[in-house]
């Protein structure tokens, strides 16, 4: 069964709506918002793009896991929102084929998407399609977790997610070398269900994301600790980046 086909169901639960990242997207517009487009390249189950569509944005969000996008459908449906956001299930290495270039004043990347990506010439693919669907001047936005503080450290578990519905566990296995396995275990609170999975993940390095928005020609780039845009440092588990086409 696939990584996410256990978790979906309680994927709002685990990985709740964040004020902090739309906080973020916002400030690089002035509003009103409805001249601006954004591609959310791996959407989840689409809390993000919903509530950027209910501030006025015109949002396209993508997402290769089709129980994520029957989430979101779902969700926009009972909202009862016509046209954005608009959900597709899609690759996102291949953004450049399914849109028009110069779409979008925005592309994100949130929520560790990027490192699922386990050969760098697909995320090259990816950044290099993001850059040809943007708008000249349009903003790429960014975020992984630090794998230059991750792999110093040989961190093995990162911190526990609790509510009042589940206990979600994330650990780390650093084997096999060059990938990390990402090993989780998701317990319903209330029958106590468990659900356990793993999946190898692409541990991308600061200097070497750098790299390859550099060599894909975008421009004025900004690397944070978090979406408050903290300093990012040797400890910061979290980083988040911003670059211009």
């Amino acid at each position: 069964m696939d990584f996410y086909s256990n978790i979906s169901r309680y994927y709002d639960d685990i990985f709740p709506f964040s004020p902090e990242q739309a906080g973020f997207i916002e400030s690089y517009f002035t509003p009103p918002y409805h001249n601006v487009n954004i591609l959310d390249a791996g959407c989840g189950t689409g809390v993000l793009a919903i509530e950027l569509a209910l501030r006025g944005f015109n949002v396209h969000a993508i997402d290769s896991e089709p129980q994520m996008i029957n989430s979101a459908i779902i969700k926009k449906e009972r909202l009862n929102l016509s046209g954005s956001p608009i959900f597709d299930e899609a690759d996102m290495r291949l953004v450049s084929q399914k849109y028009i270039p110069g779409t979008f004043n925005a592309v994100l990347s949130f929520g560790n998407t990027l490192v699922h990506l386990l050969k760098n010439e697909d995320i090259i693919s990816f950044v290099d399609g993001a850059r040809r669907v943007l708008k000249e001047n349009g903003f790429f936005l960014l975020q992984i977790l630090n794998y230059d503080y991750i792999l110093a450290n040989q961190i093995r578990k990162l911190p526990v997610i609790e509510n009042d519905i589940v206990i979600f566990e994330r650990y780390y296995d650093f084997r096999p070398q060059d990938f990390i396995s990402f090993i989780t275990r998701l317990t319903i609170k209330k029958d106590r269900r468990t659900y356990h999975n793993k999946i190898k993940l692409n541990p991308l390095k600061r200097d070497t994301l750098a790299e390859i928005l550099t060599n894909a020609g975008f421009r004025d780039p900004d690397f944070y600790g978090d979406f408050s845009r903290q300093s990012l440092n040797e400890d910061s588990l979290t980083l988040v980046a911003a670059v211009k086409k």
